[in-house]
């Protein structure tokens, strides 16, 4: 493994505000470059177990690093037993609300802490954190000192989640990117477009349900706002997989809709318009096929009308209730 000095590690720069959407490819290649150094090996293992990446893939504190004992600087003494005969079972209730507790908002279990770390690693998890403050631009590098010590393990998981607030809206993304795929004769490059898009939907965790879910969200478009919200909430609130109910989700937001008749489909009658002109219903008065008449006729005969607006030898029928 090389030495950390071997690198230009600052020409790895990613500008947050120019180039927002170029994140998860700078922490790949900001990653592969850690795993290349002496000791930094560990510690991209620490950030594939905080934010649940596969292993071939590459101000104030947030509670999910102030909170987690993963972050710890010293281990935490063990427990004390439980005896056998008041050791309880988890039950299926329990471990349906842990897997209901998974969301964009919280980290991922270690199997190593921090403080199990080699004193090398720690020292270049320190210097990272560094490189970090200098390498990142624009106004997200304030995000950085969110962090409970100098720590590049914390400081990419903080950015990390800030940029899976718009998870989603990559997600959708990804997946309506198939829906542009044309082959344009040009075999090479359509193999290479469509490795790019796969990599990016399995980058971005899509899969069935966030579809289903995404297009649940585009159907509610200009119709209800609050749903759209609801629909939001769940997918930054649940764990988006085959586990989810759809059907209890659905129920729910239909629920809501009925309880302040938004899923009403009944129109209400609207008032007949009555011309201005003639009086007749049906039509109005720059459509009056009476008053076109007046029009094309030759002398006085123009239709235009006189004084307070009445016109001779008719009477004005009211456009909204049609009483004369």
């Amino acid at each position: 493994m090389a030495s950390l000095d071997k690198f230009k590690i600052t020409a790895l720069v990613w500008d947050s505000d120019k180039d927002p959407s170029g994140f998860f490819i700078w922490m790949e290649n900001m990653s592969s470059l850690v795993r290349a150094t002496a000791d930094g090996q560990p510690l991209e293992v620490l950030l594939d177990s905080k934010l649940r990446r596969g292993s071939v893939r590459a101000a104030s504190i947030p509670s999910f690093i102030l909170n987690d004992p993963d972050f710890a600087v010293t281990q935490a003494p063990a427990p004390a037993p439980t005896p056998i005969q008041n050791r309880a079972e988890p039950s299926a209730e329990a471990e349906d609300e842990d897997v209901a507790s998974v969301s964009n908002f919280t980290l991922g279990s270690a199997s190593t802490t921090y403080a199990d770390l080699s004193a090398e690693s720690k020292a270049l998890d320190a210097l990272l954190y560094n490189v970090l403050k200098i390498n990142v631009k624009g106004s997200r590098n304030s995000l950085i000192s969110c962090v409970t010590f100098p720590s590049y393990v914390q400081a990419m998981c903080v950015l990390s989640k800030h940029m899976d607030i718009s998870k989603t809206d990559r997600i959708m993304r990804a997946l309506g990117a198939w829906d542009k795929l044309t082959f344009k004769n040009d075999v090479a490059a359509f193999q290479t477009e469509v490795m790019a898009l796969k990599r990016e939907l399995d980058a971005s965790g899509a899969n069935i349900v966030h579809f289903v879910m995404g297009k649940i969200m585009r159907a509610f478009d200009g119709k209800s706002k609050s749903i759209q919200f609801k629909i939001a909430e769940d997918l930054n609130k649940h764990s988006i997989d085959e586990s989810l109910n759809i059907y209890d989700l659905i129920q729910t937001y239909c629920a809501d809709l009925a309880s302040v008749g938004d899923g009403n489909t009944a129109k209400v009658n609207a008032v007949e318009i009555s011309c201005h002109h003639c009086g007749k219903k049906g039509h109005k008065k720059s459509d009056c096929p009476d008053l076109k008449k007046q029009k094309g006729g030759k002398g006085k005969g123009n239709g235009k009308q006189k004084g307070n607006g009445k016109q001779k030898g008719k009477e004005i029928a009211c456009h909204g209730c049609g009483k004369k």
